[in-house]
């Protein structure tokens, strides 16, 4: 019975979304997708099945793009819009505080877009990806950033799986500009049927 549970407990992990070992290290290549290979990997009771570690370079400042939250309901995420916060460290982002105009309006977790002013004077924007199968957030957790995929489902997910986009450059403008090229041209090969 032991060694059965045991077996069971070892292949729930192979088979189920876990945090993967190998963080995603952002690089100086001015931008760059991140993708993964999947193998019938079944979502975790989140939905997710998939979440890796962002190591990013070290930044001046940070816009980080949460969902709207509203008023009353400060923990439940409001997709369809979302609201900037300035940081200037992982640490403070986690322990965000609201004004007290925004008082109710304190979840951070389901990011959808990430702006940084580096030392260099250059900027960094990072997206997370979307395909047919599965869709990427940021969260804040132990002063990391993660980046979590899944779908909402319980079905397996195999397959190519598009997971970050980054870009670099010389303004925000021109940052947000070529990640969001980069973007839409990812959108354009993984979805026969894109909507943008």
């Amino acid at each position: 019975m032991k060694v059965t549970l045991m077996m069971s407990l070892i292949l729930l992990s192979f088979t189920s979304a876990t945090l993967a070992s190998k963080p995603i290290s952002i690089s100086t290549k001015a931008s760059q997708l991140v993708e993964t290979q999947l193998h019938k990997i079944k979502p975790d009771n989140d939905g997710m099945v998939l979440t890796r570690v962002i190591d990013l370079p070290k930044f001046k400042q940070g816009v980080y793009y949460r969902p709207f939250t509203a008023f009353g309901r400060g923990v439940v995420a409001r997709g369809n819009r979302v609201e900037a916060i300035a940081f200037t460290s992982l640490s403070e982002l986690q322990d965000y505080q609201p004004s007290k105009t925004r008082k109710d309006h304190i979840n951070i977790q389901q990011g959808q877009y990430i702006l940084l002013e580096l030392y260099d004077g250059r900027y960094l924007a990072l997206l997370p990806m979307a395909s047919e199968k599965v869709y990427g957030q940021f969260f804040v957790a132990q002063e990391q950033l993660l980046l979590k995929t899944g779908n909402f489902g319980t079905a397996t997910v195999s397959g190519k799986i598009p997971l970050l986009i980054w870009a670099y450059g010389d303004s925000p403008y021109s940052a947000t500009q070529n990640a969001l090229a980069t973007g839409i041209s990812v959108w354009l090969r993984c979805c026969p049927a894109p909507r943008i």
